[in-house]
């Protein structure tokens, strides 16, 4: 894994559909040992079928084997690699978020989130992306949750419903204080002419 620890074997369910995984580039060198990319180099080459798993709570994408503990996936190993997948998806281990800027400033609530970073635009960014995409649809089917944290903001977008100012203070309060503040000046200014107009009458 991207903090150490025992290697894992991955077992795919489901027919390839895809190309086999090629030799690491060096943008993926920096990260490449993580059991993020390791799951994903895996799974790159299945069927999205496979990611279609049945409701039942015992229902896994994958098996896994952890080299050298004679281990059998009977839930707990998968457990434990979804959750370091995920430890490693927010951090910097992975290019894929960064912390938010309440986070970086220590400002304000959810200091715990974390957003897409603005950086990560490659190909490879956006295909590691769309299979987190695939990993949130196939743990709802079963509740096997993700604990992966991003801002309301986000799940908006992903929802495609209208995020609003409250989303933006959640997880950056710097632009979010400065919109109020304006909005306050422009309140104040419109009672301020209130005032004279009733006056002068």
């Amino acid at each position: 894994g991207g903090g150490g620890g025992a290697s894992s074997g991955i077992e795919e369910k489901g027919d390839a559909d895809g190309p086999p995984p090629s030799s690491a580039t060096h943008e993926e060198e920096g990260f490449k040992n993580t059991v993020f990319f390791q799951v994903y180099s895996q799974l790159l080459r299945c069927r999205s079928s496979c990611f279609r798993v049945p409701t039942d709570a015992s229902a896994r994408i994958f098996n896994v084997s952890f080299v050298g503990y004679g281990s059998i996936d009977a839930g707990g190993p998968y457990r434990t690699v979804i959750s370091e997948m995920m430890e490693e998806l927010q951090s910097s281990c992975l290019p894929l978020f960064i912390q938010t800027p309440n986070t970086r400033t220590q400002d304000g609530q959810y200091q715990d989130q974390w957003i897409p970073s603005p950086e990560a635009t490659e190909p490879l960014h956006l295909r590691m992306f769309g299979f987190i995409g695939m990993l949130i649809g196939a743990t709802l089917r079963n509740s096997h949750f993700l604990d992966i944290q991003l801002p309301s903001l986000v799940w908006k977008l992903l929802l495609r419903e209208d995020p609003d100012e409250s989303d933006l203070h959640e997880f950056d309060q710097r632009p979010s204080k400065i919109i109020r503040s304006i909005r306050k000046m422009i309140r104040q200014r419109r009672q301020l002419k209130q005032q004279q107009q009733q006056q002068q009458q």
